[in-house]
């Protein structure tokens, strides 16, 4: 990732899609992301979609730092809450 206008990420996987975003995989974290957030470049869109995410610097960053990792108990990979195993 580079500093710049606009951040690339590659291997970005589609999991699930709303009206408003799309709940997308780049390696072990999970992430929503609102449809108006891509940018020019992006070649996902849809769920199944694998390819290159877009986004602007400035939400990049937040968007790596609040990221859901698919090892955070009480996470399923669809990003629905489920009770953690005790």
């Amino acid at each position: 990732m580079a500093r710049g206008s606009s951040v690339e990420f590659s291997d970005v996987f589609v999991v699930r899609e709303t009206e408003t975003a799309l709940l997308c995989r780049i390696g072990e974290k999970f992430h929503w992301v609102a449809h108006g957030r891509l940018q020019p470049g992006s070649t996902v869109e849809h769920p199944g979609d694998l390819g290159v995410l877009v986004l602007p610097w400035d939400f990049a960053v937040e968007f790596w730092d609040g990221a859901i990792s698919d090892k955070a108990p009480g996470l399923s990979a669809s990003g629905n809450r489920h009770p953690s195993p005790e």
